[in-house]
């Protein structure tokens, strides 16, 4: 998933640690309350400033959605299942047979049934 996100982000624009990050950071429920965005963005090696252009990149390719929380714009963020965007991709084109070969055999490896693609 991370390789797939770094093929689909602006070059230069690393978003695979900010996303790992939020990752190690949900519950169940995938979200994320942000009480703490300079510990985040330690955490994921980057400065508030540079944390929060990668999230808007995340949010741009609907890896991530941004709600505020009273005065904070970066107040929750909600991680959808990255299995499903990447199957919405493979139908929209925007992901290479390489890796989607790879993906696809991961998938299986584990038993993840992913939906089927017309």
């Amino acid at each position: 998933m991370l390789t797939l996100l770094e093929q689909l982000a602006e070059k230069g624009k690393n978003v695979s640690r900010v996303y790992s990050e939020l990752w190690f950071r949900t519950t169940d429920c995938k979200l994320i309350d942000v009480d703490d965005e300079d510990g985040i963005a330690y955490a994921s090696g980057l400065s508030v400033r540079r944390w929060r252009e990668r999230v808007d990149i995340l949010e741009q390719l609907d890896f991530v959605r941004v709600k505020p929380n009273g005065g904070k714009k970066y107040g929750y963020i909600f991680l959808p299942n990255p299995n499903e965007l990447a199957v919405r991709f493979r139908k929209e084109g925007k992901v290479s047979d390489e890796w989607w070969g790879a993906f696809t055999k991961r998938c299986s490896k584990i038993g993840y049934k992913l939906a089927a693609i017309s």
